[in-house]
């Protein structure tokens, strides 16, 4: 029987990578006082039954075998620790750990916990002929083994759901809602990389607010001819041959069309999410999807990300897209959301791009970022992406190598 220890943390991608690499018979998670506060087990529980992992919840006192007598298989047993800073419980723990099934062939990952518990972990286990490794932060896919001589790397493709599901937060989309996403999402791409490629820093159409607000909506929208006039030839030819025409020679947006998302930026979403899609293999990248909006379990408000991925090094990478006019407030409240992003990014080891269209961080003398949008990008590690970085992109979709130097940088 395969038995896989993991010692619970503030990031468990390193455990979930060991639980779909090796896929144990059996679990047993060592949770301290702040794991455990952290509801770590439940989360990390959920997080690889995302995967179809799925192991039972038990509870094991330290230092106690299971009431059952012996193990069951697919059973996560939870051990609990006191003080991470205390050897003599962190020892404790470990031995109720081997306790839950001393005859098993162990796996232990001495990544998890402090270094106290990493050390404590190989030295009680090290004379108990199981395999040990351990998973560097820069390099999250190679299992690297304590008292082994060839490493492992771990294809596992992670998705964003199992990355926020460590921390807390889940999706509402059903595996159907995102094929249906993705099929829309095919079908309008090239028009959204022809209107990146001829895009301008104006909005796309000439719309009142209100107008704006109700197409975004959802609602029914007639557009005529007029609302197309001055845009290129190419850019009205994709348009129609996306909606179609109305008798009056426009387009009418509705609720099942989502036109009106479409027209009002949501173009610019598209051809970014597409054009990740179209590179994901060659860069290594997987689950992109737009339009992500993750719940903290238990709120009733969800984050609205743009586009998001998981990029090579198993960080969390949102891009917010932004096209068309951007007045003054605008623009701060789009600073501000980024701030918060990546404020909170680095417990998720997560990071955040801009793609904008606007001139709105431009200093119009200069024709370069402006003062204070260099001290953010510099200060939070923000990438921002130019309307002539994404007119070069959607100019020429295939070059796979300026993908990687526009968004993996």
């Amino acid at each position: 029987m395969k038995t896989l220890l993991c010692m619970l943390s503030g990031q468990h991608i390193p455990n979930l990578l060991s639980v779909q690499h090796f896929q144990p018979d059996t679990l047993v998670l060592i949770e301290s006082t702040q794991m455990r506060e952290g509801m770590a087990a439940d989360r990390f529980l959920t997080a690889i039954g995302l995967g179809g992992a799925a192991y039972q919840r038990r509870s094991v006192e330290t230092g106690s075998t299971p009431a059952t007598g012996g193990y069951s298989d697919r059973s996560a047993y939870v051990i609990p620790l006191e003080s991470v800073t205390s050897l003599a419980d962190v020892v404790s723990a470990l031995a109720g750990a081997f306790a839950v099934a001393p005859d098993a062939d162990w796996i232990v990952n001495l990544t998890g916990g402090n270094k106290l518990m990493s050390i404590a972990a190989y030295e009680s286990f090290k004379a108990r002929n199981c395999e040990m490794f351990y998973i560097e932060h820069n390099q999250p896919r190679l299992l690297i083994p304590v008292n082994r001589f060839t490493e492992v790397r771990c294809q596992y493709p992670l998705t964003i759901a199992e990355f926020l599901a460590g921390y807390g937060f889940e999706l509402k989309r059903t595996a159907a809602k995102l094929a249906e996403l993705q099929r829309e999402l095919d079908a309008r791409w090239e028009a959204a990389r022809i209107l990146t490629e001829y895009s301008t820093p104006a909005d796309l159409l000439n719309l009142e607010r209100e107008e704006s607000e109700r197409m975004r909506q959802g609602k029914t929208f007639d557009l005529n001819f007029t609302r197309f006039n001055h845009l290129p030839l190419p850019v009205q030819a994709a348009l129609f041959a996306t909606f179609g025409k109305t008798a009056d020679g426009g387009i009418q947006t509705t609720k099942a069309n989502r036109g009106g998302a479409f027209l009002t930026g949501g173009w610019l979403e598209d051809f970014v999410c597409g054009l990740l899609r179209r590179h994901a293999a060659a860069l290594e990248i997987h689950d992109v999807q737009n339009s992500v909006m993750p719940f903290f379990q238990g709120s009733q408000t969800a984050n609205d990300l743009d586009v998001a991925f998981i990029a090579p090094d198993l960080s969390l990478v949102t891009i917010e897209c932004k096209s068309g006019l951007q007045d003054h407030e605008g623009a701060k409240d789009i600073l501000y959301k980024l701030d918060s992003v990546i404020g909170q990014s680095k417990a998720l080891k997560a990071r955040a791009i801009l793609a904008t269209t606007s001139d709105f961080l431009i200093d119009p003398g200069r024709g370069e970022l402006t003062k204070r949008t260099k001290e953010l990008r510099d200060l939070l590690g923000l990438t921002v992406v130019t309307r002539d970085q994404l007119q070069t992109l959607a100019a020429d979709p295939d070059d796979t190598e300026l993908v990687r130097r526009t968004f993996l940088r």
